[in-house]
């Protein structure tokens, strides 16, 4: 199991504790966990002028797991592990860099899985041509100038990376990936819906409220204050529209295309992970029942059906790995189908230590366009409401 943490491209290290990976492979039969650390911001995706050729990528990130699959194709097995069976798991921007995978190399015969965490090409932010505003902002930044020629780049590569670093932070400019045909395509949605991707088995899914984490944080920088009902409200729209319907999505073309998928939404809340009222299943909320790492909480210890949720939520996240296209559903979870009770509920109110298998319509009427348009439409007066609000106090 080859692990790719998230961070939007902009940040993340495979070294927190969060990560750690003992608690899964102590506890899991037959499993080795692999994690790596890839190119990020400017070092990841700099979007450079004078890279723009059509030949090579500039997905620096991308290129780096390239190269960790290669590397644990060919090296695993000195390990005791078995390069023929090969799964990416990955979570937010590490599982858009796993979605990515499968439709750059649609030939690859090194992954034999996928598994999907809160993301996917589908729903993420990229350009659709190389934008040399955040280059040229840094370059000016650091006295390199906005002329995109050899000097400047010159000048950009002897500016110690430390520098280069301190100036983004300050700056907070971002360097988001690049359609540049290569690692990321333009037609992605296109060559979806034809099947042109890698068609090894996909283990899918997303949170139940996405999107708390990020409308706190946004409140809190913009009025200083959490209005809980707006919170809310905006938080399940962006859920529904960043994180869940693309799941649908993704899931759903992988079934058209003949390929064995599954579908979960995570959905429990603990004390000791959502640790205040307004966060609830947040985006990465799943991360330490996977991993088993929900001892790192400073807050309260971990529940009787946390524990045992997670070892749950493990044993099938290893039983995909072991087998992708057989391993769950000897595990007694049912393949997709979108007109069926497939989608997998993890940690819910029927089930906190388990799964409960529901309906996806149940998630995904508002997933057309009309509805979709229609939210984002109410999410827009929503945030002009909250600057309203924010106003006056």
């Amino acid at each position: 199991m080859l692990w790719i943490y998230g961070g939007g491209s902009q940040f993340g290290t495979s070294n927190i504790f969060v990560y750690n990976g003992q608690n899964l492979v102590r506890d899991q039969d037959d499993v080795l966990l692999v994690t790596f650390n890839y190119r990020l911001n400017i070092f990841g995706q700099p979007n450079a002028p004078q890279l723009v050729n059509g030949t090579t990528s500039q997905n620096f990130g991308l290129l780096d797991l390239d190269a960790a699959v290669k590397w644990v194709h060919d090296n695993i097995a000195a390990f005791g592990g078995d390069p023929e069976r090969i799964t990416l798991f990955g979570q937010s921007a590490g599982s858009v860099a796993a979605d990515a995978y499968t439709f750059a190399h649609p030939n690859d015969t090194m992954v034999k899985g996928v598994i999907e965490q809160s993301g996917n090409l589908i729903g993420a932010a990229f350009n659709a041509t190389f934008d040399p505003t955040p280059w040229n902002a840094i370059a000016s930044a650091v006295s390199c100038g906005t002329t995109n020629d050899d000097a400047q780049l010159a000048c950009m590569k002897a500016v110690p990376f430390r520098k280069l670093e301190d100036t983004i932070i300050n700056t907070n400019t971002e360097f988001i990936l690049v359609a540049d045909n290569i690692n990321i395509f333009i037609d992605t949605t296109s060559r979806a819906a034809a099947g042109n991707f890698l068609k090894v088995p996909l283990l899918g899914g997303s949170t139940q409220h996405e999107g708390d984490v990020f409308a706190v944080a946004t409140e809190e920088i913009a009025v200083g204050v959490i209005p809980p009902v707006i919170t809310e409200l905006l938080a399940d729209i962006d859920t529904q529209l960043v994180f869940t319907c693309p799941a649908s999505k993704t899931v759903s073309d992988r079934i058209s295309a003949g390929v064995p998928a599954w579908r979960y939404e995570y959905q429990a809340i603990f004390p000791d992970i959502s640790t205040r009222p307004d966060l609830r299943a947040y985006h990465s909320s799943e991360i330490p029942i996977v991993f088993g790492t929900y001892n790192s909480s400073l807050g309260p210890p971990p529940t009787a059906a946390e524990v045992t949720l997670s070892k749950y939520v493990q044993s099938a996240w290893v039983a995909f790995a072991r087998n992708p296209a057989q391993g769950l559903r000897d595990f007694g979870w049912p393949v997709y189908d979108p007109n069926a009770a497939t989608l997998v509920q993890l940690g819910g109110f029927f089930n906190q230590t388990g799964a409960t298998f529901a309906p996806p319509a149940l998630l995904d009427f508002t997933c057309g366009p009309a509805a979709s348009a229609t939210l984002a439409g109410v999410s827009a007066q929503l945030t002009g409401l909250l600057g309203a609000t924010g106003s006056t106090n």
